[in-house]
């Protein structure tokens, strides 16, 4: 750090840190947003369909590659499932309440 000299040089020291510490509010809210939104169940199932219709070409077929993409397979497989599962559920459930 540098020496101060002047209570000028203090002063334009205060403000330079006060931006600092602004400009690193804002990209922290920023990452934290992000975040946020990366956990969001859409989000997720949007990443898992895309990895999964998509393969990158410098991957080829190592072991890593093949986990990955039979585990995003198993989970895109069981999205499907549970999909299913909660339509006939929902439909089920509208069908007995227009019976009544």
């Amino acid at each position: 750090m540098k020496k101060i000299k002047s209570i000028k040089h203090l002063q334009k020291e205060k403000r330079r840190l006060l931006l600092r510490q602004l400009e690193l509010e804002e990209e922290l809210q920023y990452n934290w947003d992000q975040f946020k939104d990366c956990l969001h169940p859409v989000s997720i199932a949007k990443d898992l369909f895309n990895t999964a219709f998509t393969q990158k070409p410098e991957e080829g077929l190592s072991i890593r590659s093949i986990v990955k993409n039979a585990f995003v397979f198993g989970v895109s497989f069981l999205a499907k499932k549970m999909a299913n599962k909660f339509d006939e559920k929902l439909f089920a459930d509208h069908l007995s309440k227009a019976e009544r």
